[in-house]
């Protein structure tokens, strides 16, 4: 998937689609379950789905990484995203899946349960969080879809900085 936008290329030149065209051409995203909950990532910043594979341990790794994965002879770090929320700690399953990322030039592999959709949501469709947040929670904005709120969030809060 490429983050190229060929729907409004004058982007490059610093001009900015109307309100108007944004609404009518809503941003797509992916959405995924962990436990019961609904969660999504604009579809411009996954790269792929795959299906659990075997996770190599590293030593010492930072808080809620499980270890790596190679991806097509690329070594891509895995986050257990369910940790990182404070989830209960569950073993990984076959039927988990690997939502493959990328934000800030590196890709991450998510852990999450399932992939449901991806969905279209109109920019009226979009509402701040509730919750009084801080700069590094990566929920931006509750999304409305056929499936209920949905939380969006930010790729580039997820993958740790270099």
């Amino acid at each position: 998937m490429s983050g190229h936008n060929t729907m409004f290329p004058a982007k490059a030149t610093g001009l900015e689609p109307s309100e108007k065209v944004k609404a009518a051409c809503p941003e797509p995203f992916v959405c995924f379950a962990l436990g019961t909950d609904l969660f999504a990532l604009a579809l411009a910043s996954v790269k792929r789905v795959v299906r659990m594979a075997h996770i190599t341990p590293v030593p010492d790794p930072p808080p809620h990484i499980a270890g790596v994965i190679d991806i097509q002879g690329r070594v891509v770090p895995v986050m257990r995203l369910a940790g990182r929320f404070g989830y209960p700690a569950k073993p990984v399953g076959i039927n988990d899946r690997l939502l493959v990322i990328q934000a800030l030039g590196r890709e991450m592999a998510l852990i999450v349960d399932d992939v449901i959709a991806i969905v279209q949501v109109p920019a009226e469709g979009r509402e701040p969080p509730v919750e009084p947040r801080n700069a590094s929670h990566p929920v931006v904005t509750m999304l409305r879809t056929e499936m209920g709120l949905v939380m969006e969030l930010d790729a580039k809060s997820l993958v740790p900085a270099q």
